[in-house]
């Protein structure tokens, strides 16, 4: 019988032995092997085959216990993340263009088409996600999103050309900086994903509401909320007025008409909205001419951009290169690039989240403080975001102090 411990399968899950206690059962069961009298010196030939059979066994070990944690949604990730959302129907979302709120101005009552094409500084070429039309003020505010995949910063200021022109709609200016792209959903937004579509089935919910919205195409974030008062209420950090028994649903994104049908599809009938966008659903399904029609209200956020203020203490020691490094980090944090859930609609940012990823950068960097603002005057170790705010962020808006 092996002296080397066995892996354990127990109700709390697998149990590995350390590498500690393979070796010495390996070095055991060689001991016995060869009469009882060797020289258990991991530094002898016969230790160091010890050494490299304890290693084998070791990493099939560790290599069981990571298979077992993936069929637990909280941990799983990859090829088996990708399995367990099939159970849901669901898909990883693929490679997405950064997405920017311009305004266009031009000719009232101009209608800018879908797909419409405006073209930044640095040569990229952005496609509107829905149409709008340009109200008596003579500007239409249109989320554009960049044909070219992947976080792709979009500083305020540099989409500023119209790269095919439609009559009527005379230039267009992006005054925010974009809700930068992501080269493939990570883990932790999809897994945010799955979670709530567990609703996705279900009716008159609001979590229903917000599934759905989530799946439509180019939607980056969206948040619900139901005032099952009979009073207004002011509602969140921004003070957000819901009028009596109706749906805030916010949503940053996505075709306007493809969001509006997710709502009409999952919202409980007969519910008031509230918002700033307003699309006209057609039914024609069991009905004939003149089929019903129903508005549908949502609200579109303002991009919000963040502020950080990051101060590290002065190392001779530190990488030449450290301050953009920390920029990278931070912007990797916020976006949810490096694992974890991205900045939200209505969420809270708090900058205990990006100590340790920041700290780990170096061993020469020592964190003194991280503070945010919404504002760029007032800073503090955490903000919340309005949920008529998108949070958004460029290199540009993170400070490091040395």
């Amino acid at each position: 019988m092996s002296n080397i411990p066995n892996l354990e399968i127990t109700e709390e899950g697998i149990k590995s032995p350390s590498y500690q206690e393979v070796l010495d059962g390996t070095l055991e069961d060689l001991n016995q092997a060869f009469g009882g009298t060797m020289d258990k010196d991991v530094t002898t030939p016969q230790g160091q085959i010890a050494v490299s059979m304890a290693w084998s066994i070791n990493q099939k070990d560790q290599q069981l216990t990571y298979l077992a944690s993936q069929f637990d949604p909280n941990f799983a990730e990859g090829r088996f993340q990708d399995a367990l959302a099939s159970i849901y129907f669901l898909e990883r979302i693929p490679a997405r263009g950064t997405a920017v709120t311009a305004r266009c101005t031009g000719l009232v009552d101009t209608i800018i088409p879908k797909g419409s094409s405006a073209i930044d500084d640095a040569g990229y070429i952005y496609y509107s996600s829905s149409s709008a039309t340009i109200n008596s003020s003579g500007y239409a505010d249109v989320i554009f999103v960049n044909q070219t995949t992947g976080p792709i910063a979009c500083p305020a200021g540099s989409l500023n050309k119209i790269y095919k022109s439609s009559i009527g709609w005379d230039s267009v200016y992006n005054d925010t900086s974009g809700a930068l792209g992501q080269d493939v959903e990570s883990r932790n937004n999809f897994e945010y994903r799955r979670r709530n579509s567990v609703a996705f089935n279900s009716q008159n919910q609001n979590l229903s509401v917000q599934s759905a919205v989530l799946a439509v195409d180019d939607v980056v974030d969206a948040y619900v909320y139901s005032n099952d008062t009979g009073s207004t209420i002011n509602y969140g950090e921004t003070a957000y007025q819901i009028a009596p028994h109706s749906l805030l649903i916010s949503v940053y994104g996505g075709d306007s008409k493809e969001v509006a049908q997710a709502i009409f599809n999952k919202k409980n009938p007969g519910c008031g909205m509230v918002g700033n966008v307003k699309e006209t659903i057609t039914i024609t399904s069991g009905y004939i001419e003149p089929y019903p029609k129903y508005t549908i209200t949502y609200l579109s956020p303002s991009p919000k951009p963040i502020k950080f203020r990051i101060t590290i203490q002065q190392n001779e020691l530190l990488p030449s290169d450290i301050d953009q490094q920390i920029k990278n980090a931070v912007i990797s944090i916020f976006t949810g690039e490096s694992g974890n859930s991205r900045a939200r609609i209505g969420g809270l940012i708090h900058a205990g989240r990006y100590y340790t990823p920041v700290s780990n950068l170096s061993d020469y960097v020592n964190v003194e403080s991280i503070e945010i603002s919404k504002n760029g005057t007032t800073y503090s170790t955490s903000v919340t975001m309005g949920v008529d705010e998108m949070p958004v962020i460029d290199i540009n808006d993170v400070e490091v102090i040395m």
